[in-house]
């Protein structure tokens, strides 16, 4: 090849290069854009998690796998009627996942609960407490990674 005909493929090679990447085998490859979602609905998901809006139900997150529905009633009875609490089971071996939903009757009763026990030690474990992200009921989770949801 003479110096001229290198150049010339440096060059659209260089050109080419950040629409595509080179993989560990060397081929090279379409550089891919994963997200389908714009830039203003990934902020609104990630304030959503931040700062969740205040509702009757609320998450308590870091509990002992061993810490049972009845001690996580005897806790967060006292600051109001609960309407139901949610132990979050692993299917697979049937053990607590170390969080719960509890569904409290009143907005202001959850309220209360949630700036009380926030940082709380429970059998040994400090806990979040938290306003639940979903207004729905909450469905069982497989207890595994599934992998990116298929679009």
């Amino acid at each position: 090849r003479s110096d001229g005909e290198v150049y010339n493929n440096y060059r659209n090679y260089k050109s080419t290069s950040q629409y595509r990447r080179r993989t560990p085998s060397g081929s090279v490859s379409p550089v891919r854009h994963y997200s389908s979602r714009s830039s203003r609905d990934r902020q609104r998901s990630r304030n959503a998690r931040d700062r969740p809006q205040a509702s009757r139900c609320i998450g308590v997150f870091g509990l002992n796998t061993n810490t049972t529905q009845q001690k996580v009633r005897e806790l967060f009875n006292k600051f109001g009627a609960i309407e139901r609490i949610q132990m979050v089971i692993d299917a697979h071996t049937h053990r607590s996942r170390g969080f719960c939903f509890i569904y409290f009757e009143k907005l202001n009763d959850a309220r209360v609960a949630k700036d009380a026990c926030t940082g709380m030690e429970v059998d040994g474990r400090r806990i979040r407490v938290d306003y639940s992200i979903t207004q729905r009921a909450h469905t069982p989770t497989p207890g595994v990674y599934m992998g990116r949801p298929s679009r």
